[in-house]
């Protein structure tokens, strides 16, 4: 594993808000349904010395919850600031997987971390 980016920022809260907020899926079936159709809610939670951690959250797949599993169109995928990333693609949650990782895959040689694994 290799540190792409590290940010830190300060809150006036406890730091529980942050973790709840934005480290852990259980609420988005219910505050966020509309990524049910694109992401699993179910994450992987790994813990590492010195407080370092990561959560997995499988991507380009329906939830679990989702009775219909057959892929589907996808109406738009959002980055992180909100901007409509769904440009060239106009099928299945598999091709926006795909699409993710590529661009990780692309972004991980400009970092010098590579990976050949999905």
């Amino acid at each position: 594993m290799h540190v792409v980016r590290h940010v830190r920022s300060e809150w006036r809260a406890n730091w529980k808000t942050g973790v709840d907020a934005f480290y852990e899926t259980y609420h988005l079936p219910h505050i966020h349904p509309q990524t049910q159709g694109v992401m699993e809610d179910f994450s992987q939670y790994d813990l590492y010395p010195n407080g370092f951690s990561r959560m997995i959250v499988p991507i380009g797949v329906k939830s679990h919850r989702v009775h219909d599993q057959r892929p589907s169109i996808l109406p738009a995928v959002h980055d992180a600031r909100g901007r409509d990333r769904s440009h060239g693609l106009s099928g299945s949650a598999h091709e926006v997987r795909a699409a993710i990782q590529q661009s990780k895959r692309a972004r991980g040689k400009r970092f010098g971390s590579a990976t050949t694994t999905n």
